[in-house]
């Protein structure tokens, strides 16, 4: 669900979100929980002009889901692609 917006090292063909591992990941400025909260329901976090991230509710991604997904993207922290 990520990569429909996101992009990752570089790779990847979309603009609309930023990229999650360059030139920082998003694990190198949230902490676990508020990054959960982020990718459940982004405005409890923050808000920005031209917000698109809209959160996946535990139908589209269970918490495990998202527990899961943190623990890629801390992984892939440490496999930054320049």
């Amino acid at each position: 669900m990520c990569f429909a917006c996101h992009r990752m090292n570089g790779a990847g063909i979309t603009e609309i979100g930023p990229d999650l591992n360059l030139p920082t990941n998003p694990v190198d400025y949230f902490k676990p929980d508020a990054l959960f909260m982020l990718i459940r329901d982004p405005v409890t976090v923050r808000q920005w002009p031209d917000m698109q991230l809209h959160g996946f509710s535990e139908e589209q991604l269970s918490d495990r889901e998202n527990h899961n997904v943190i623990a890629y993207l801390t992984e892939i922290s440490t496999r930054k692609v320049e």
